[in-house]
């Protein structure tokens, strides 16, 4: 996919991304999404969803409340895509050191 527009004035050119990886991160923020916006309920829907087996369940709340404070850098109480994409990918590998924490290397 292309937006148009050269890769140095691309908002998102800092991190790296390309500009179909950005097109796969926006599937992630649209199936979270209500009018262009995450809000927390829907957030820590998610975060249930993935985390749940995952990490203990006395640790869900303090960790769903850590990664909201990451991904609302505004503090609008709502996520948007711009903060979305910032924080997923570290919100990603936190979840996959999870996950081998729990199940160890093979």
């Amino acid at each position: 996919a292309e937006f148009g527009f050269a890769r140095r004035q691309h908002s998102m050119a800092q991190f790296g991304y390309t500009d179909d990886e950005l097109l796969e991160w926006r599937k992630a923020f649209d199936a979270l999404a209500t009018d262009e916006w995450i809000s927390f309920p829907e957030f820590e829907r998610f975060f249930y969803t993935k985390y749940t087996d995952v990490i203990p369940e006395a640790q869900l709340a303090a960790k769903v409340q850590y990664f909201w404070e990451k991904f609302d850098r505004d503090r609008s109480n709502s996520v948007d895509f711009g903060e979305f994409i910032v924080v997923g990918l570290a919100f990603d590998i936190a979840w996959a050191k999870e996950v081998i924490r729990k199940q160890g290397i093979e």
